[in-house]
C-alpha cells in the first residue's frame, strides 16, 4: 500500500501531545515544531535544506560502491552524525546505523531491515537497541519506489512523510519531508 499524503487540514496535532517518540540519533537533532525539508538528490551526495534554504543535512555515498553500501550523514557544518553500513551477508535488505563516522558497536544506533524481498510496495522495519525480541519494530517505513513517497510511523502514527516534489535535472530530483512530530528529524533519509 502506498503512503497517502496527509493534508494540512487533516492533520491532528493532538495525536502527538502525549506521545513519547524515541529519538534514534539524539535530541540535539530535533526541533520543537513541525517543518519541511527539501532534498536535492544527486549521485555523490544528497543535500537537505530547510524552508529558508539553509543546509541541514548532507548524505554522502560513494557512487563506486555497489548499491551505495555505505552512507555518511553530516550536519550542515559538515560534521559526521551517522554512519550507515549495509549488511551484505544478510538475506534481507538490512542496514545498521552508528553514531559518528565509522562502524563501532559502542556507537550502535539501530537496524533497518526489509522483512521480505524487494517489492513494488516498500516496507522497512526499524529496531532500536533496546528492542531485543525484534518482534515489533520501533518504526515502520512504508511507501513505493516508483512514486518516491514514504511514510514513517511510530506505533501506527505517522511521524514523517517523504513526497517527490519535482525533477530538476537528469541526476537530481527534489523531495519534501513533512515532519509531523517534533521529536523526529533525522530518520527520514535512511530509506534512499
Amino acid at each position: 500500500m502506498a503512503a497517502t499524503p496527509v493534508k494540512e487540514e487533516e492533520f491532528d496535532e493532538s495525536v502527538y501531545e502525549n506521545m513519547m517518540i524515541p529519538t534514534p540519533v539524539g535530541d540535539f537533532y530535533t526541533v520543537p515544531y513541525r517543518g519541511l525539508l527539501v532534498a536535492d538528490v544527486r549521485n555523490d551526495a544528497d543535500r537537505f535544506k530547510d524552508a529558508t534554504d539553509v543546509l541541514r543535512f548532507l548524505v554522502q555515498h560513494d557512487p563506486r560502491r555497489v548499491n551505495h553500501s555505505q552512507k555518511l550523514i553530516r550536519n550542515g557544518a559538515g560534521d559526521p552524525i551517522v554512519f550507515l553500513q549495509r549488511k551484505m551477508t544478510s538475506l534481507h535488505y538490512r542496514w545498521s546505523a552508528y553514531l559518528g563516522d565509522k562502524e563501532s558497536e559502542e556507537n550502535y544506533l539501530f537496524t533497518m531491515r526489509m522483512p521480505s524481498g524487494i517489492h513494488k510496495h516498500v516496507k522497512f522495519h526499524i529496531f532500536l537497541p533496546g528492542n531485543l525480541d525484534k518482534k515489533s519494530p520501533d518504526f515502520v517505513v512504508k511507501g513505493e519506489f516508483k512514486d518516491h513517497t514514504y511514510t514513517i510511523s511510530h506505533r501506527d502514527v505517522p511521524v514523517a512523510q517523504v513526497m517527490q516534489s519535482s525533477f530538476s535535472s537528469f541526476i537530481s530530483c527534489l523531495f519534501m519531508f513533512a515532519v509531523f512530530s517534533p521529536q523526529l528529524v533525522l530518520l527520514q533519509h535512511l530509506v534512499f
